[in-house]
């Protein structure tokens, strides 16, 4: 299952991210200006640059920080201190309303597990005790919609492909990443979108969490 727009109000993260770059700031400054991660990421070798930015986001932040500390004589160990304010604040985030009840009630029939290509500490958040396990980018090396992101979960979980219900909001990298991993999914639609022709529909789509139980009762037959 992915958190954000499905378990996580999107939003909410974009006010974290504000925080936490506000935290950031009061650390880092040199004379006369705000010194901003973004400052230094576009100057990132290109070949390291990309990897972090769509392997592990809080690796390319943290590379970015220690560059800016030595750029302007810092002590390199500010940029963990950095880095720590700016996860504290990121993984403030507000739940749907749905959430404690569905998570509950599906927890109790099926196994959950996280999939996300996020940085939110999620038990900092409150949503890891809803879940056995949850995989980011900073454990599999990849992003969705990467099939090895899904076959690390499938190896983790040590269940064939066909066991799985992948519940997800972004077509191409939910939807399409299971389809591409032989993962059935569902896609949450909170917003009405139109589906995106180029990509493969999900197995069932969904407005809210509170329809999701009868669907998995009807794929999985349980």
């Amino acid at each position: 299952m992915d958190t954000g727009d499905v378990v996580v109000v999107s939003g909410s993260y974009g006010a974290g991210h504000d925080a936490a770059e506000d935290a950031l700031a009061r650390d880092l400054r040199t004379t006369g200006r705000v010194v901003r991660r973004l400052d230094v990421v576009d100057e990132l070798p290109w070949g390291t640059g990309r990897l972090l930015r769509w392997a592990y986001f809080t690796q390319l932040r943290l590379a970015a920080l220690r560059e800016l500390c030595v750029r302007y004589d810092y002590p390199v160990a500010l940029a963990d201190t950095g880095i720590e304010a700016f996860l504290e604040a990121r993984s403030t985030v507000e739940l749907f309303a749905e959430v404690d009840a569905v998570l509950r009630e599906l927890g109790a029939r099926f196994r959950l597990a996280a999939l996300t290509n996020g940085n939110t500490d999620l038990a900092r958040a409150g949503v890891s005790g809803y879940f056995e396990f949850a995989l980011s980018p900073a454990e599999t090396g990849v992003s969705k919609p990467d099939p090895r992101m899904f076959e690390a979960m499938l190896a983790r979980a040590e269940v064939p492909a066909g066991a799985v219900v992948h519940v997800g909001d972004e077509p191409y990298y939910d939807i399409e990443g299971a389809h591409r991993a032989n993962v059935r999914s569902v896609w949450v639609n909170r917003n009405a979108r139109e589906w995106p022709t180029e990509y493969r529909r999900a197995h069932a789509e969904i407005t809210t969490l509170e329809e999701l139980p009868a669907v998995l009762a009807q794929l999985t037959g349980g």
